[in-house]
């Protein structure tokens, strides 16, 4: 039986992305989220971003989660 995860969070800030609150490097973006693509192909990504965060981060995590096949995003500004 397959349990319901928990979503994934991600924070996208001015100083860079934050992976279930911790610091995560850009260029470690789309391993982890390969790593959770194949533990759950239909995991749920909540992106959250402050409001000085770069426009550019936001277009890079949804390139991301589109270009390894997370598809169930949800966008929030805070």
């Amino acid at each position: 039986s397959s349990e319901a995860r928990e979503p994934v969070t991600i924070l996208v800030g001015k100083q860079g992305f934050f992976f279930d609150g911790a610091p995560l490097a850009r260029n470690q973006l789309e391993s982890q989220l390969r790593r959770v693509w194949r533990t759950d192909a239909q995991a749920s990504i909540i992106i959250k971003c402050t409001n000085d965060s770069p426009h550019g981060y936001l277009v890079e995590v949804l390139d991301t989660c589109y270009k390894v096949g997370l598809l169930k995003l949800s966008v929030f500004s805070m």
